[in-house]
């Protein structure tokens, strides 16, 4: 499954986390014909769940665990665009919120090294 073609990591995201579907899908509806990118998916859909949930880290420690899993499993792949989907789009706008450090505690070592950059 993670082994995918990067047009496919926005799917990959939503089959994984289904609580993003209806987003994904108004999305679509609003995009038509054309295919959002990665970076406008993960940044419009996943950035304010993580965001929520990470302002009260200790009731949503589960959800935060799985959802960092998923992110681990794409960047696991080796693909750096990938990477930059989730260090530019996803990291960079946690640190921005200054909630980057509260999500270093869920993170894999793939996804340390990629947000080393931003602590």
């Amino acid at each position: 499954m993670y082994d995918i073609h990067p047009d496919y990591w926005s799917d990959a995201l939503i089959d994984a986390l289904p609580e993003l579907r209806p987003g994904y899908r108004s999305m679509l509806d609003q995009w038509g014909r054309q295919s959002p990118g990665a970076h406008i998916v993960y940044g419009d859909l996943l950035n304010p769940l993580l965001i929520a949930l990470l302002k009260d880290v200790d009731r949503n420690r589960n959800e935060l665990s799985r959802i960092f899993g998923v992110l681990e499993k794409l960047a696991s792949n080796g693909d750096e665009h990938v990477k930059n989907v989730i260090g530019a789009t996803v990291f960079e706008r946690l640190a921005g919120e200054r909630l980057l450090q509260a999500a270093r505690g869920f993170m894999g070592p793939v996804l340390q090294e990629i947000a080393s950059p931003l602590y």
